[in-house]
């Protein structure tokens, strides 16, 4: 936050100037800020998930469960 707000005004203009160069840079065909703008933009590309060691299977299944805690008694 420092070197954004002493490279402008404040780290607003400080962040304004990076993105700047940044698109500059993916103007100019640099693949890594090309990269970097459809990264923000659409998000990263989901990543293989595979074993741990050669030969291990890839993993199947993956589950998300969100868990709720029961709410505490009250006095009364």
């Amino acid at each position: 936050m420092r070197a954004l707000a002493r490279s402008a005004d404040n780290v607003d203009a400080g962040l304004d100037k990076a993105a700047d160069k940044l698109v500059a840079l993916a103007h100019e065909g640099d693949r890594w800020a090309i990269d970097h703008i459809a990264e923000r933009l659409d998000g990263k590309v989901p990543q293989g998930i595979i074993g741990g060691d050669e030969g291990e299977p890839a993993i199947q299944i993956i589950q998300r469960q969100i868990v709720r805690a029961d709410p505490k008694p009250t006095d009364g």
